[in-house]
């Protein structure tokens, strides 16, 4: 389906200014909730998608979403988690696999540094793995529970 001309025909900066005034709307009108004024136009489209994916696949609720640039826990309601290593080394922890099963965390990078994201859970494994990295600027990983370890999607 073609965007309407009015959408269109804006520039990059309106476009973004109009999708962040409706995904507010969305949202409750509750600010831009997920700090994506911050995010690159790449970064920012990709997460327009995902975010139309999911309000399509569930009616519309919003993705919980997070940026983090340092070391810490995975929240429980964490759902699309935005990484930023460009200060150092990350490690980041998800909950006990046992605590949420059926749970999935999007976790996508999104800095260029040669610096290292680590993800772990101090229970159980990722994929029969203690950890993975993201070395890599774009790099994402879909992370499922299954109530007894971590499995990537």
């Amino acid at each position: 389906m073609p965007l309407p001309t009015v959408v269109s025909n804006l520039s990059d900066a309106q476009y973004r200014q109009y999708v962040l005034q409706t995904l507010d709307v969305i949202a409750g009108g509750t600010g831009d909730p997920s700090g994506l004024s911050n995010l690159s136009t790449a970064q920012f489209r990709q997460y327009v998608l995902i975010l139309l994916a999911q309000i399509a696949t569930d009616g519309g609720s919003v993705l919980q979403t997070r940026a983090i640039s340092a070391s810490g826990a995975i929240l429980p309601s964490d759902e699309l988690i935005f990484v930023s290593a460009a200060s150092g080394n990350v490690a980041l922890t998800l909950p006990a696999a046992a605590t949420v099963s059926g749970k999935v965390f999007i976790i996508k990078r999104v800095d260029s540094s040669l610096n290292n994201v680590t993800i772990t859970d101090s229970t159980s494994s990722i994929d029969g793995e203690p950890s993975v990295s993201m070395l890599f600027e774009n790099i994402s990983i879909t992370l499922a529970s299954n109530g007894s370890r971590y499995l990537v999607l």
